[in-house]
């Protein structure tokens, strides 16, 4: 858990005991008062997203190494090996991400994440799932960790290719907490292979 997360959290908690003083307000009639209250919620929320989409926007797309965690609150992926091949007219690749449980109690999972490749004409592949793949999502106890593996098809015009791993469906909470993850923000890239040429 980040600074940026532990902040939100007190902002979430500070919203609701703000609620519940303009519910008491208004049950005691006293309307101008929980109306500036609400007006003070306004501005905060207006200048915490504010912030955010500023923040996002900003920050440079950050390039992981292989073998580097990102880690989303207790559940951590690590982009830590691949292989290439040639089939045809196109690159297979074999990528594989270690996910991890850094928490020291609970059992956990996080929803919603994927792994896609890019390459260095910026087009986004998305794996060939099969139905032995072992899924992100998978319940992990305090401490274990499990490799999920996902297949690729690339053109042989790609030179570069770079795998990222992100949330995508579900309820962007993510979005709401200042930092790479927010917005505008892409997720950080690894090279999986030095350029090559095309044949």
């Amino acid at each position: 858990m980040t600074i940026f997360d532990l902040f939100f959290l007190v902002l979430v908690f500070a919203a609701v005991v703000s609620l519940i003083t303009v519910g008491w307000l208004a049950a005691e009639r006293r309307f101008g008062h929980s109306r500036r209250v609400l007006y003070g919620m306004f501005i905060g929320a207006v200048i915490y997203l504010g912030t955010i989409i500023f923040v996002s926007a900003l920050l440079p797309r950050r390039t992981a190494s292989l073998g580097e965690n990102q880690c989303f609150d207790d559940i951590c992926v690590a982009i830590d090996g691949f292989s290439s091949k040639t089939e045809g007219t196109a690159f297979v690749y074999e990528v594989s991400a270690r996910v991890s449980n850094r928490a020291r109690s609970a059992a956990q999972r996080e929803q919603n994440l994927i792994m896609y490749l890019t390459d260095d004409k910026h087009r986004r592949f998305d794996a060939i799932l099969n139905a032995s793949d072992v899924p992100f999502n998978v319940v992990l106890n305090a401490g274990d960790s499990v490799i999920v593996t996902r297949t690729f098809w690339l053109p042989r015009d790609s030179t570069s290719t770079f795998a990222s791993v992100t949330h995508e469906g579900g309820f962007p909470i993510r979005w709401l907490i200042i930092g790479e993850t927010a917005w505008f923000h892409r997720p950080p890239l690894v090279l999986l292979n030095q350029p090559k040429t095309a044949l």
